[in-house]
Protein backbone atom coordinates (compact mmCIF):
# COMPACT_ATOMS: atom_id res chain seq x y z
CA UNK A 1 0.00 0.00 0.00
CA UNK A 2 1.11 3.48 -0.65
CA UNK A 3 1.82 5.52 1.63
CA UNK A 4 -0.20 8.54 -0.10
CA UNK A 5 -2.33 6.78 -2.28
CA UNK A 6 -0.69 7.00 -5.46
CA UNK A 7 3.25 8.10 -4.35
CA UNK A 8 5.12 6.78 -1.23
CA UNK A 9 8.32 8.24 0.11
CA UNK A 10 11.26 6.43 -1.08
CA UNK A 11 14.41 5.02 1.49
CA UNK A 12 17.41 4.33 -0.25
CA UNK A 13 19.24 1.15 1.92
CA UNK A 14 23.02 0.68 1.37
CA UNK A 15 23.82 -2.47 2.43
CA UNK A 16 28.02 -2.92 4.19
CA UNK A 17 30.38 -4.00 2.48
CA UNK A 18 29.99 -7.60 2.47
CA UNK A 19 26.50 -7.97 3.12
CA UNK A 20 25.02 -7.94 -0.19
CA UNK A 21 21.73 -10.44 1.08
CA UNK A 22 18.82 -8.32 1.97
CA UNK A 23 17.98 -10.98 4.88
CA UNK A 24 19.74 -9.58 7.81
CA UNK A 25 18.15 -6.18 7.01
CA UNK A 26 14.43 -7.97 6.03
CA UNK A 27 12.87 -7.25 9.68
CA UNK A 28 14.16 -3.27 9.16
CA UNK A 29 13.06 -3.45 5.43
CA UNK A 30 9.61 -4.63 6.22
CA UNK A 31 8.93 -2.23 9.15
CA UNK A 32 9.67 0.38 6.31
CA UNK A 33 7.49 -0.88 4.35
CA UNK A 34 4.57 -0.89 6.54
CA UNK A 35 4.95 2.30 7.41
CA UNK A 36 4.54 3.12 3.43
CA UNK A 37 7.89 3.76 2.76
CA UNK A 38 8.94 1.59 -0.91
CA UNK A 39 12.69 0.29 0.00
CA UNK A 40 15.22 0.38 -2.64
CA UNK A 41 18.06 -1.91 -1.97
CA UNK A 42 20.69 -1.30 -4.88
CA UNK A 43 23.69 -3.94 -4.76
CA UNK A 44 26.77 -2.15 -4.65
CA UNK A 45 29.41 -5.00 -4.94
CA UNK A 46 30.34 -7.40 -7.54
CA UNK A 47 29.38 -10.89 -6.28
CA UNK A 48 31.12 -13.85 -5.07
CA UNK A 49 34.79 -14.54 -3.38
CA UNK A 50 36.21 -12.90 -6.04
CA UNK A 51 34.28 -10.09 -6.45
CA UNK A 52 34.80 -9.30 -2.69
CA UNK A 53 38.29 -9.74 -2.72
CA UNK A 54 38.90 -7.52 -5.64
CA UNK A 55 35.98 -5.32 -6.13
CA UNK A 56 37.09 -2.25 -3.97
CA UNK A 57 36.84 0.89 -5.57
CA UNK A 58 34.58 2.93 -3.73
CA UNK A 59 33.88 5.29 -6.61
CA UNK A 60 32.81 2.65 -8.86
CA UNK A 61 30.59 0.94 -5.65
CA UNK A 62 29.47 4.84 -5.85
CA UNK A 63 28.22 5.07 -9.24
CA UNK A 64 26.69 1.54 -9.35
CA UNK A 65 24.58 2.51 -6.66
CA UNK A 66 23.51 5.78 -8.08
CA UNK A 67 22.86 4.13 -11.53
CA UNK A 68 20.67 1.18 -9.99
CA UNK A 69 18.66 3.87 -7.86
CA UNK A 70 18.01 5.54 -11.05
CA UNK A 71 17.20 3.04 -13.25
CA UNK A 72 14.51 1.95 -9.81
CA UNK A 73 13.16 5.38 -9.76
CA UNK A 74 12.69 5.63 -13.18
CA UNK A 75 10.57 2.47 -12.91
CA UNK A 76 8.52 3.53 -10.47
CA UNK A 77 7.89 6.83 -12.09
CA UNK A 78 5.44 8.44 -10.37
CA UNK A 79 4.69 6.50 -7.75
CA UNK A 80 7.91 7.47 -6.06
CA UNK A 81 7.93 10.74 -3.95
CA UNK A 82 10.46 12.38 -4.73
CA UNK A 83 9.66 15.45 -2.71
CA UNK A 84 10.16 13.68 0.86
Amino acid sequence: MLKNGTSAPVVVYLHGMALMAPDIYMAHINHLCLQGYIVLFPQINKGGIVGMASDNDQYKMMHRAIDSVNTALNKLGSKADRNH
